[in-house]
């Protein structure tokens, strides 16, 4: 059996054969659309995360930044206390010293002895008085500022030099007036 085609059938079946591959390339193309812009929001989503990490590192950079100015600034603030306070004990010493080295000028040469006790006491006082504010305030600022390896060295060369100084002040000076006195009431 021989079958022929009417070319009326044969464009109905290009047609629609015709019609079918357009619909698979159009379904193709949609396809690659629709994957090209999922590709491209994945990417967007990546660029905004990164940027989004880089916002988060600047801001902790800068918290960090604020954070050591907040502590360098308490350190110094505690260091210009424990200066104003060293000093004022040292004052408050110099006072006492002064006070002393004051009476033992007018006291007679059987009393000379007890000047020098005087004296010495006031020595101890200031020296106790400028430790005990070195100590205090020192202590707080070392913590902040050095390890605890650092403070022992700090705290022992403060007091070290701070007891040195105001005892060689005191002692030159209570000397100086007790013999002053001792050579003016023996009449030398």
């Amino acid at each position: 059996m021989n079958t022929v085609l009417k070319p009326s059938v044969v464009a109905l079946l290009f047609a629609f054969s015709s019609a079918g591959a357009f619909a698979d390339t159009v379904s193709a193309s949609v396809s690659a659309e629709a994957q090209v812009s999922a590709s491209m929001q994945s990417q967007q989503s990546a660029q905004a995360n990164s940027q989004n990490g880089e916002a988060q590192a600047q801001s902790n950079q800068s918290l960090e930044a604020d954070a050591n100015a907040n502590a360098q600034a308490n350190a110094h603030a505690d260091t210009e206390q424990t200066e104003q306070q060293a000093e004022e004990g040292m004052n408050e010493g110099a006072e006492q010293v002064s006070t002393t080295v004051d009476s033992a000028t007018e006291l007679t040469l059987d009393t000379a002895a007890t000047a020098q006790n005087s004296a010495n006491s006031a020595i101890d006082s200031a020296t106790g008085t400028v430790e005990g504010a070195v100590e205090g305030t020192v202590s707080t600022a070392v913590d902040s500022a050095v390890n605890a390896t650092s403070e022992a060295a700090v705290l022992d060369s403060v007091n070290d030099n701070v007891a040195t100084t105001v005892e060689s002040a005191v002692e030159s000076s209570v000397e100086s007036t007790v013999r002053n006195s001792i050579t003016g009431g023996i009449g030398i």
